[in-house]
């Protein structure tokens, strides 16, 4: 019996396990999904902002990056979350800067002048 793994393409990510069956007239395939587990990586990228954004929303919130990614999801798709989001990153600046951190600080700044960009105010 053999078994092969191949991976159509990188975007559904999804195993197929041929198996022949004995059954099958003329030793046909078989094609059996496997469930792939979606790594850190692709849940950022899911989440539809970038990865400096997720790690502030998880800074911010304190918590760990995976949840933080959903909670950013949803925050853009929320009537008050774009305002929200750019609320934890000033939090964010404004923490650095307190503490004497004006190098951490100004690097902040810049996400937060990316993040405004691409969403800006009264946007969805």
């Amino acid at each position: 019996m053999s078994i092969d793994f191949l991976l159509p393409n990188d975007c559904n990510r999804v195993y197929i396990e041929c198996i022949p069956r004995a059954a099958a007239p003329g030793g046909a395939v078989v094609p059996k999904e496997v469930p792939v587990m979606l790594t850190l990586r692709d849940c950022f990228a899911l989440s539809e902002l970038s990865d400096d954004e997720v790690r502030l929303i998880a800074e911010h919130e304190h918590i760990p990056e995976i949840v933080a990614a959903e909670l950013g999801n949803e925050l853009l798709h929320s009537a008050d979350g774009v305002t929200t989001i750019k609320s934890y990153i000033l939090d964010c600046v404004e923490h650095a800067r307190c503490t004497g951190d004006s190098d951490r600080a100004a690097a902040l700044y810049s996400i937060y002048c990316r993040f405004e960009a691409t969403h800006p105010s009264g946007s969805r």
